[in-house]
């Protein structure tokens, strides 16, 4: 059978199993099991899949079917044009969160802040971008689980930069200290929205990087509390918000200079507070 057929055949067990772009995923998944780029996957169209390759492409299609998410099967995840190591009970870094880290670089540069915070870091994708891009920030990522600062560091390592990490509840991990640029992308979700997930995010990501109490607003009315001791004074708290939360959580602020950035699909996706 050829690769164009095998093609065709993952695509649609994919479709059957209701992955959402299983044309996509197909590719994705083929290339990987041959250790060939995707952009290049349509040279070996009319070979042949050796029977090895196939064994292969048969045990990953079938952790896709059963919605194992794409990233989760592969080990890796692409971030802000950096690959991102993916590790179990670590939430995948999302690209709506992109949105975050560029307002970061973009913060740390145009102001010459020397020292940043990813707070509630996660794979730390959003530490590592900070300093692959903005290099004379020193940076931390800091996260209460144990399994995302191994991750942290272990993703600093593979895009070759050096993130400080950080063990801890929230500012307990990094005590008394201070920083120009908090960057947090806390858990934001009401438990109520739980069934209405795909099934990917529901049965694969960490239900604690994904949900808050108070609707939703636990961390940013937290952050409302605690930041301003963690920030030096003309300073900067960026948090990522769920759809619909932005202006809430904007208001928790008010009296302070505060604005909101939509992401790339006009979602209102980042909420920035100055100090």
């Amino acid at each position: 059978m050829t690769i164009r057929q095998i093609l065709m055949q993952a695509s649609l067990r994919l479709e059957k199993a209701g992955v959402p772009d299983p044309d996509f995923d197909a590719r994705e998944l083929i290339s990987y099991a041959l250790g060939v780029e995707k952009s290049e996957l349509f040279l070996k169209y009319s070979d042949e899949m050796p029977s090895d390759k196939e064994l292969l492409l048969e045990s990953l299609l079938e952790k896709r079917e059963a919605r194992i998410p794409l990233q989760r099967i592969m080990g890796k995840t692409w971030f802000m044009g950096l690959e991102i190591l993916v590790f179990d009970d670590v939430l995948i870094p999302r690209s709506d969160t992109e949105t975050l880290a560029e307002k970061a670089i973009e913060a740390i540069r145009s102001r010459g802040y020397g020292k940043a915070l990813d707070l509630c870091c996660g794979s730390g994708a959003i530490a590592v971008a900070i300093k692959k891009y903005a290099q004379n920030c020193q940076v931390t990522a800091s996260d209460i689980c144990e399994k995302c600062i191994y991750a942290a560091k272990k993703n600093a390592l593979h895009n070759e930069v050096c993130v400080e990490t950080a063990l801890g509840d929230m500012f307990l991990a990094v005590g008394n200290e201070k920083f120009d640029l908090i960057a947090c992308n806390p858990p934001y979700i009401d438990i109520s929205e739980l069934d209405s997930l795909q099934d990917e995010v529901r049965l694969h990501d960490p239900h604690a990087a994904l949900f808050a109490e108070n609707k939703g607003y636990f961390f940013y009315e937290y952050l409302k509390k605690h930041a301003k001791d963690h920030i030096n004074k003309g300073g900067m708290l960026l948090m990522e918000v769920g759809i619909g939360q932005a202006e809430k959580t904007a208001k928790l602020f008010e009296g302070q200079k505060t604005y909101i950035i939509k992401d790339l699909n006009a979602v209102d996706r980042v909420v920035c507070v100055e100090f």
